[in-house]
């Protein structure tokens, strides 16, 4: 059974890892907050807590969340944002990663108009569009709304007036002036540079293949029209060298050459040899038929090739459009997409804090407990608990966020550059190395 989980033992490190480092952010340990760094608050006699100071400065916590916010009125409404700030971080830098890929694989791939005209643009779009979101977010985190906090304006409204109001900042903005521009001015910008990438993106690698197509068409009908005239003056030239020479036969035995073209046009010619020729008309007709004839295929080639090429063009124009749409609209509803890590952190911190208040602090709040079963009852409830932690939250839960996660990175990661036209993954395997290896050996 232990050989099944042992291909899987890097995945579980990492989710391991990563667990801890969001216990640390977070500040929970079975919802139960740790006080390493100590706390930056100090409680009044009314329950409410003040934001302490050192040597006139405001204290900031090193790491994470402050354990004071733990067990307050509004602690879930300062971790919901919290935390839902933290995901949009994560899935921004996750799918600039994705686009940056997609750029070495034009680089690789040497498609300098897929790198120039595509990569460029969408790394630009992203950036520039929530890029911007981020260095907000940072920005309304470092600054200081205690005074009035109705002061703090919304990230949501400042981007949703972006696209409906084209740039417009209702009411207090985050900043006054940034290098001598106003945010209202910024979000223009912004949004103006972002709207210009859009065509870039839609038109410039249709139309590059549509040329390059006409192009080489082009060229290639000169070639063949140009070879049909080269075997024609061949044949003519050999033309002409018969007829000489029939000419100088018809001369030493005192023929007409006017009298034999105009009354033997259809019929067939003796000449000296006795053997049968057609006449110079005839061949001439017959010539210029064969001559018409690969003009015509030729001709009618190009056309077939016009029209292949103009649907190829449609085809491509369709696709790329349906790209670009989904870039642009990918970007927000992908972006919206990452709020599910806000969502299974709020889902696990609640039946965390659920199950532990069920089990202990309801058990050792209960004053009508004597010595005995409460030690007793620490026991039961501790082995609840373990269980209720170890099946729903460790083994329900686990799966679950493998399931989010697995999602996260085929959809809104990898869309960003994979195409699947390239060589089989092969993923990393020791046996498969050390195969190698003994192949090579022997």
């Amino acid at each position: 059974m232990l050989k099944t989980f042992v291909q899987y033992r890097y995945f579980f490190l990492l989710c391991s890892i990563f667990a801890i480092f969001c216990g640390f952010m977070y500040n929970e340990f079975f919802a139960i907050p740790l006080n390493i760094f100590g706390t930056c608050y100090t409680s009044e006699k009314n329950g409410e807590l003040i934001l302490a100071k050192n040597n006139g400065e405001k204290c900031v916590y090193p790491m994470g969340l402050d354990p004071s916010w733990i067990g307050t009125m509004n602690e879930l409404t300062y971790t919901n944002s919290l935390k839902m700030k933290l995901s949009i971080i994560v899935g921004v830098l996750h799918m600039m990663l994705g686009i940056f890929i997609r750029g070495i694989n034009n680089m690789n791939g040497k498609n300098h108009t897929a790198f120039f005209f595509e990569f460029i643009p969408q790394f630009l779009f992203m950036g520039l569009m929530f890029g911007y979101l981020i260095a907000m977010i940072y920005y309304k985190w470092g600054t200081d709304y205690d005074n009035n906090t109705n002061n703090a304006p919304s990230l949501l409204s400042i981007m949703i007036n972006m696209a409906i109001k084209f740039g417009e900042v209702d009411g207090e903005p985050l900043f006054q002036s940034f290098y001598g521009f106003s945010q209202e001015t910024i979000n223009k910008l912004i949004l103006f540079i972002c709207v210009t990438l859009v065509p870039i993106m839609l038109f410039v690698k249709p139309i590059q293949f549509y040329l390059k197509k006409n192009k080489n068409k082009g060229v290639s009908f000169r070639k063949e029209e140009a070879s049909l005239i080269n075997n024609e003056n061949k044949n003519d030239d050999n033309i002409n060298i018969n007829n000489n020479n029939f000419n100088n036969n018809n001369i030493n035995n005192d023929f007409d050459l006017d009298n034999l073209i105009n009354n033997n046009e259809d019929n067939a010619n003796l000449n000296n040899s006795g053997d049968y020729s057609l006449s110079l008309s005839q061949e001439s007709k017959i010539r210029a038929n064969e001559l018409y004839s690969d003009l015509y295929q030729a001709q009618k080639k190009k056309y077939k090739e016009e029209a292949k090429s103009k649907f190829q063009f449609v085809e491509l124009f369709i696709g790329q459009l349906i790209e670009v749409i989904e870039y642009v609209l990918g970007t927000v509803s992908n972006t919206a997409s990452y709020l599910r890590l806000w969502a299974l952190s709020l889902a696990h911190t609640a039946l965390s804090h659920v199950f532990i208040e069920k089990t202990f602090i309801g058990y050792i709040q209960n004053d009508q407990v004597n010595i005995v079963s409460s030690v007793v009852g620490v026991f039961i409830y501790f082995l609840v608990f373990l269980l209720a932690t170890g099946f729903i939250l460790i083994f329900m839960d686990a799966m679950e966020c493998v399931l989010h996660t697995l999602r996260l990175h085929w959809v809104e990661f990898q869309n960003k550059f994979y195409k699947g036209d390239g060589y089989l993954f092969q993923p990393f395997s020791f046996r498969t190395i050390f195969n190698g290896e003994e192949i090579l050996k022997e």
